[in-house]
């Protein structure tokens, strides 16, 4: 059954005289909140819509409680359902990461050091990493987690972005490859448990368990540079997210196990690690 409509003159009109009857004093924000939500639902500047065009009313009274929600200090995120990543657009749902913009700079190392290579991922969530990668280059990607859920998310976002990515859900650490990988990606857990630094939006809406790792946060990241030397080809890469606090303690790790080079994020905080398992004696820093 088709989704009902209404055009959006008519339905603001309504809302807006309903509003004013019982909370005038909100109107006029509830009403800037509004035509700011649509922008984001619609994607379209609200002064460019047609007298008569008609919206899907479910979307409409989604916007409303977006709003009403912005007048109260509620976030929308997951209401308004989707986030945008490397420039496309990505689902998402409570119970799976959420991407978010830092992790772009991992994209950009990929894509600048691989073409037509064979690459995996590690913790996929919405699929994002790996989408992006299939998306704007000629890599091919697999990409692996346990969470259920977010294979199914993963899924839907494959679907929308015509890409042919490999999703597996299994505990990495339990799965054996027949094949050997380019490269490998990850944006791991890597906080430590009660770190200060840590915002309310991400303690309260990011799973725990995408989250937080134990060893100073660098418990996951070390299994896998460890698990790297057997899955990677002799010239293969890692590329690996990490704490803008973390480097200093990831170099004592690093040196003399692997050849490694620290990227700094778009604010000039090292916040990625390159890895590779030759001439381990030619540390880079």
């Amino acid at each position: 059954m088709n989704n009902q409509k209404i055009s959006l003159n008519k339905y603001l009109d309504n809302l807006l005289s309903f509003v004013r009857k019982n909370t005038p004093d909100i109107a006029q924000k509830f009403e800037y909140y509004f035509k700011q939500n649509f922008l984001k639902m619609f994607e379209i500047n609200y002064l460019n819509i047609k007298t008569n065009e008609e919206f899907d009313i479910y979307e409409l009274n989604k916007i409303a409680e977006m709003s009403y929600n912005d007048l109260k200090g509620i976030d929308n995120t997951f209401l308004l359902g989707f986030r945008y990543f490397y420039n496309l657009k990505f689902k998402i749902e409570k119970g799976v990461f959420v991407p978010q913009p830092d992790t772009e700079g991992l994209v950009d190392l990929v894509i600048n050091n691989h073409k037509n290579h064979k690459g995996i991922e590690v913790g996929f969530g919405t699929g994002a990493i790996s989408i992006a990668i299939e998306t704007y280059s000629p890599n091919k990607m697999v990409a692996v987690d346990k969470n259920p859920k977010a294979f199914m998310l993963a899924t839907e976002n494959q679907i929308k972005h015509n890409t042919s990515v490999t999703f597996i859900t299994e505990d990495f650490f339990d799965l054996e490859f027949e094949t050997k990988f380019d490269f490998l990606v990850s944006n791991p857990p890597y906080i430590q448990e009660g770190d200060k630094d840590v915002s309310e939006w991400v303690k309260n809406n990011q799973p725990h368990e995408a989250l937080y790792s134990p060893d100073h946060g660098l418990k996951f990241i070390k299994q896998l540079i460890e698990e790297g030397r057997n899955l990677l080809k002799p010239k293969g890469k890692m590329y690996l997210e990490f704490g803008w606090k973390q480097r200093d303690v990831l170099e004592k790790y690093l040196k003399d196990k692997v050849v490694y080079t620290f990227h700094k994020d778009i604010n000039g905080n090292d916040r990625y690690l390159e890895i590779s398992y030759e001439n381990i004696k030619k540390n880079q820093k």
